[in-house]
Order: structure tokens, then C-alpha cells, then sequence
């Protein structure tokens, strides 16, 4: 009786701990699952959608030159790569004078919703740094969407002069006086670049003179009907001037691409024994005035890098004859940056250039 009793309790003792056993187990079974409760942080960095619906208009560009230049033709050639990008529709307005500031004026006074876009020459800019320049503005009115071409400045000479090569050019502004050299307007690239190479060469300011004209038509006009000696261009230009004139170097840190048989001035300079260094060049591109929404500016600068990277546009660029240099965003506002800053060092030659025309 007895011994069955204590069966009984055997038994029982053992139930009680199988289940207290197993509601351990139990227990304790989340904690060893803890770390799958972590996987959904592992989608944190999924970035959010733009809320910016652009765009959903067609959008204006406004070209700061007069149409069929060197600034409108690239411009049209990139069009149709833009708006495969953007989705829209991208009408072109021309709007010439005053070195571009007329345009400007227009699209400041338009509203700060990236529907406005507007194109940049590097040389725009410079009278805002020049002071006998009447050009007011400033320059953080405006920030960068892309660089999209460099053109790099040139000396010219007819195919029939007596100078072909920089020393015999050297040879002739140096003793010859009242010598003619044509550029577009005071300030800009082509009249920069015509400064530079007077300063560096001894004798040469004194004894030549700037012909500035409003556009590169008229300078090749002057230097065709024989008003001029010499003219200053960018190297972009000689695919349509190649029949009557040549290229004496280029103002540039490497040969170019599209004349690569021209030697640039620098590397004559130092055969020639004559301590200077020239380079100067248009940059080309797009902009936008400040104030536009980041997503709206972003979703344009994206456009403009996949538009400019499309082979058929650096194909159609090519045939052109210009030469690409894309840049988007920051790094294109930062080279516009560092080229005004060089013009700045240069204005007391410019200032002394008029100074002497004058007199």
C-alpha cells in the first residue's frame, strides 16, 4: 500500500517538472528569436520619393546671344537630348545685347521655378569684375546646371600674310607700329585673350591696337576685307574661316583635338626662348537664377548630365567642331569660379590697355 502510495507521489513530482521544464522553454524561446525583430532597420536607407512632381510644363530657354552663334548652335544641338531627359517640350527664345545682361535682366524677372533656364559664356560674367565696364549684376543671382563646351582662343592670320608663325609675328608687332588686331567686344574672351598675348610679348601693347566688333561675323569681315592685320578668335570658329585663313597657336594648355597640328602659344613661347604663359578660352553652358527648389534643380541637373553624355550628341558636337567639356552642378559653377578669378588678376592690364588706346 504503502509502496503504491509512494509510486503515486514519484510520478507526480515527475509531471511537475516536465511542465515546468517545458514553460522554460517556452519562455526563454523569444530571446533566442530577439535579432529577427531587427530586420525591418535593414530598409532604412532606402531613400524617399522626390515629392517635386517636374517637370510638367514645356520649358523656356532663353539664349543669351542672337541666334546662328557658336552659343546657340551647341545649344540647339543639345535640345532634343534634353527633352527625351525631361519629358517636356523645350522652347529656345534669343535674347541679345549689352553682353548678355539683357537676357539676364528678362530671366530674373521671371519666377525662381526652374521652368527658366538661360545659357552662360565664362566672358558674360567678366565686366561684373571689370571696372570700366557698365555692366551691373551679380553673380550669386545665379547657380550652375552644366558646363557643356570649352572653345579655346586663337591667333589668326590670312592665308596670304607674309606671318605664319609666332616668331615672324613676334618679328612684326614689335616693329611695326598702329597694327590692328581684331576681337569681339572690350572685356570678352577674344579681347582677354588679346591683352594677355600683348603683355606677354615685349613692345606689343604699345605698338598694336584692339579693333573690337559686337560678334565674330564682323571680325572675320574686318580681317577678310583687309581692315585689320590680325584677329583673335576661338579655335570653334576655323571650320568656317579654313579656306582663308590660318591659325598662327592657340591660347590653351594642350593642343586641341580639332586642329591638332596647331601648336599652342606656350610651347612656341618656350622654343622661342620667351618667358610666358597664355591660355585662355570660352566656356559654354547653362544656368538657372537662385532660389529654385533643390529637388526641381537636381531633376535638371541629372537631365543635362545624361542628355550631354548621349554619343549621338558628342557625335553631332564633333561635326560641329566644338569640343565637349561637360560639367554638372557644383563643378561647373566651381571652374566658372576659378576662370573669374584668374580675369581678376588680368583687370589692371585691361584697365591699362583702354589707358593707352585712349591716349
Amino acid at each position: 500500500m504503502k509502496s503504491r502510495n509512494l509510486s503515486r507521489i514519484l510520478a507526480l513530482v515527475l509531471m511537475l517538472a516536465l511542465v515546468f521544464s517545458l514553460a522554460a522553454c517556452s519562455s526563454s524561446a523569444p530571446a533566442a528569436e530577439a535579432p529577427a525583430a531587427e530586420a525591418p532597420a535593414a530598409e532604412a536607407p532606402a531613400a524617399e520619393a522626390p515629392t517635386t512632381a517636374f517637370p510638367e510644363k514645356p520649358i523656356n530657354f532663353y539664349v543669351a546671344a542672337g541666334a546662328g552663334g557658336a552659343m546657340d548652335v551647341s545649344l540647339r544641338v543639345l535640345i532634343p537630348y534634353l527633352e527625351d531627359e525631361l519629358g517636356v517640350d523645350v522652347a529656345i527664345n534669343n535674347i541679345s545685347g549689352a553682353g548678355g545682361w539683357v537676357c539676364y535682366a528678362d530671366v530674373l524677372n521671371k519666377p525662381a521655378d526652374g521652368y527658366t533656364i538661360t545659357s552662360y559664356a565664362n566672358s558674360n560674367f567678366f565686366g561684373l569684375y571689370n571696372p570700366t565696364s557698365q555692366i551691373e549684376g551679380d553673380i550669386n543671382d545665379w547657380e550652375f546646371l552644366a558646363n557643356a563646351v570649352t572653345d579655346a582662343n586663337a591667333l589668326y592670320t590670312n592665308k596670304d600674310s607674309e606671318v605664319q608663325t609666332l616668331e615672324q609675328f613676334i618679328d612684326y608687332v614689335t616693329n611695326n607700329t598702329d597694327v590692328l588686331i581684331g576681337t569681339t567686344s572690350i572685356g570678352f574672351d577674344d579681347h582677354t585673350a588679346y591683352v594677355k598675348l600683348a603683355s606677354a610679348i615685349p613692345g606689343m601693347l604699345e605698338n598694336t591696337t584692339a579693333l573690337p566688333a559686337s560678334n565674330v561675323t564682323e571680325v572675320v569681315t574686318n580681317q577678310l576685307g583687309g581692315f585689320q592685320d590680325f584677329m583673335v578668335a576661338n579655335v570653334g570658329d576655323y571650320n568656317t574661316v579654313k579656306d582663308n585663313l590660318n591659325i598662327i597657336c592657340i591660347f590653351a594648355e594642350e593642343r586641341s583635338p580639332l586642329v591638332p597640328d596647331v601648336p599652342t602659344f606656350n610651347e612656341l613661347a618656350a622654343e622661342l626662348g620667351l618667358d610666358a604663359d597664355v591660355t585662355a578660352s570660352t566656356h559654354r553652358g547653362y544656368l538657372i537664377r537662385s532660389g529654385v527648389d533643390a529637388e526641381v534643380k537636381e531633376v535638371l541637373v541629372n537631365a543635362f548630365e545624361k542628355a550631354m553624355a548621349n554619343p549621338e550628341y558628342l557625335a553631332e558636337l564633333n561635326e560641329l567642331f566644338f569640343v565637349p567639356n561637360c560639367l554638372v552642378g557644383d563643378d561647373a559653377q566651381q571652374m566658372i569660379m576659378d576662370d573669374l578669378k584668374a580675369f581678376e588678376s588680368i583687370v589692371p592690364l585691361l584697365v591699362e590697355e583702354q589707358q593707352a588706346d585712349n591716349d
